[in-house]
């Protein structure tokens, strides 16, 4: 009997090993027509020193709805993406006039944001591995005669969100790794998205960390960068409203930062079931010589 149980605890054993061992390949495979549901939550806070220190803070929180299409089984699904329940708040608590007109333009505007983005859309096709590859604007609901009363909040928001909302929340999933992978095995994905104006490529390493119920867990870090190729293209425009500098070999750029966290993912379909990610950037515009100083704190949860 004794022998029966040492063989039989040997045999969980190896089993246990075996599983951990065991390779996975990830591949983003929506079911057509079967929603995904989310809850997002970001909050953000730039910070610029320019004369006087400026801070411009973001909170949002809303219902993202992710919809594949009836042809999402093919190799580039399309996902239609709609947002509900949204609550969104901007906020400025200085500016360069000394007064409180810009925060309370903003403050406003954020209100009737959040109700605008409550009845918008975009369709989105990923690859196999859950990285963009088209991206319709859908339904737009701002219309041109609003523009110019919500023109100071929706300047400012994609200058703190680098893209349209939603564009945005498109990104929020994991890019999966091109082979089958094991537990403790590493993949990276670099992207190089618009922070404050400027373009800054984010490069990300993600860690296999576990396994469990058919969900995988990803360790992320990243790292921020400038994207000197973009920037020669773009030039720069502040974060804050009437503020923009042209691209000029007199202006040097710093950029350094990190992001990290953990995004978990099923393993049968691909999708990023959460998020646990927070941001630290820290930004420099030298110009000859005077030197603006700017920091950026992001944190980010995806929940069922």
């Amino acid at each position: 009997m004794m022998k029966i149980g040492y063989l039989l605890a040997l045999m969980v054993m190896f089993g246990g090993c075996r599983q951990a061992g065991d390779s996975v390949k990830f591949r983003f495979k929506p079911e057509p027509e079967q929603p995904v549901f989310s809850r997002v939550e970001m909050k953000a806070l730039s910070s610029l020193r320019l004369f006087t220190l400026v801070q411009l803070s973001l909170e949002f929180s809303g219902n993202l709805q992710q919809t594949p299409e009836p042809n999402s089984t093919s190799q580039n699904p399309w996902i239609k993406l709609q947002l509900s329940d949204v609550n969104l708040n901007l906020g400025v608590d200085q500016n360069l006039f000394g007064n409180d007109q810009l925060a309370g333009q903003m403050q406003e505007q954020s209100q009737k944001l959040a109700k605008r983005y409550s009845q918008e859309s975009i369709r989105v096709a990923y690859d196999e591995l859950g990285v963009i590859t088209q991206l319709d604007p859908g339904i737009t609901t701002i219309t041109s005669e609003e523009q110019d009363s919500l023109k100071v909040a929706a300047i400012n928001l994609e200058r703190m969100l680098g893209a349209n909302l939603l564009e945005r929340l498109a990104n929020l999933r994991a890019v999966l790794p091109q082979k089958s992978v094991r537990i403790g095995d590493q993949w990276s994905n670099s992207n190089t998205q618009d922070m404050l104006g400027m373009p800054v490529k984010l490069t990300n390493t993600y860690t296999l960390s576990s396994r469990e119920n058919g969900q995988a867990t990803f360790a992320v870090s990243g790292q921020f960068s400038i994207d000197s190729a973009k920037l020669d293209q773009t030039g720069i425009h502040l974060p804050f409203d009437g503020m923009s500098l042209p691209t000029s070999e007199q202006i040097r750029f710093l950029v350094k930062g990190t992001q990290k966290g953990l995004m978990v993912v099923d393993e049968k379909t691909g999708w990023t079931q959460t998020a646990d990610l927070t941001q630290d950037v820290n930004m420099e515009f030298r110009l000859g010589a005077l030197t603006i100083p700017v920091t950026v704190q992001n944190t980010i949860r995806v929940s069922p």
